[in-house]
């Protein structure tokens, strides 16, 4: 919220008013659910309100306001480079083509159960095409895997195929999100072909792709750089 004051600011400040005027009244006014707010971060404020003891106190779920830097502004996960590890096609003149399968839920912030029902799951599919002399290079690629990344989306479903034909199936999954401290899944069905080689599926979690910012991540045959930029 580009406040100036720290915690310890308004300790101090609160603890003087009280030292100084015995019998004051203090009131304060908080919002939950401001954009990058982590459920660690909630936590503490939950502990601060605790040991404050507010006389009144108001809260309200956070609403963008046109102009401001957090109305304004997007997260997004990214693909960021992608790095095969061993050849896939024999073709020795060919490449190797990796399909890139994430399940998510896009931009979601609902502070109640109930707005749970306004959000639907959303599926990125894009394909890589690397060539037999690319075999061990890191290349770039930018792509997009989620494109309004929030705090309250905990886990994403993410799938590594590539292209060996056959018939259409698909993996049940899920992309998880928390609302009031509280997992709640979107069944995701991701599409793949029954002789498609998988070269790795299953849950990344917020938490490991934000703490694995820009390092790769060994994924099967292949290494990932994911990156979450800030617009």
């Amino acid at each position: 919220m580009n406040r100036k004051t720290t915690k310890q600011d308004i300790i101090d400040i609160t603890n003087h008013l009280r030292e100084r005027i015995p019998d004051i009244t203090l009131r304060t006014t908080l919002i939950c659910g401001f954009p990058g707010e982590t459920e660690e971060a909630h936590e503490e404020l939950m502990q601060f309100v605790n040991d404050m003891e507010f006389d009144r106190l108001g809260a309200f779920a956070y609403s963008p306001e046109e102009g401001t830097k957090a109305a304004s502004s997007v997260k997004t996960l990214i693909l960021k480079d992608f790095t095969m590890r061993r050849h896939y096609d024999t073709w020795l003149a060919g490449g190797s083509e990796f399909f890139i399968k994430a399940g998510s839920v896009n931009d979601f912030v609902a502070s109640t159960e109930a707005e749970l029902q306004l959000y639907m799951p959303a599926v990125t599919d894009f394909m890589v095409v690397v060539k037999r002399k690319q075999l061990g290079q890191a290349l770039p690629f930018n792509a997009v895997l989620v494109s309004d990344w929030t705090s309250q989306l905990t886990q994403v479903a993410f799938m590594i195929v590539e292209d060996d034909g056959g018939s259409l199936t698909q993996w049940k999954c899920s992309a998880v999100v928390k609302v009031a401290s509280k997992s709640y899944g979107f069944d995701i069905s991701l599409p793949f072909n029954t002789r498609d080689d998988i070269v790795w599926r299953g849950q990344l979690s917020r938490r490991y792709i934000e703490a694995t910012d820009k390092i790769a991540g060994h994924f099967g045959d292949v290494d990932i750089t994911f990156e979450v930029v800030d617009y």
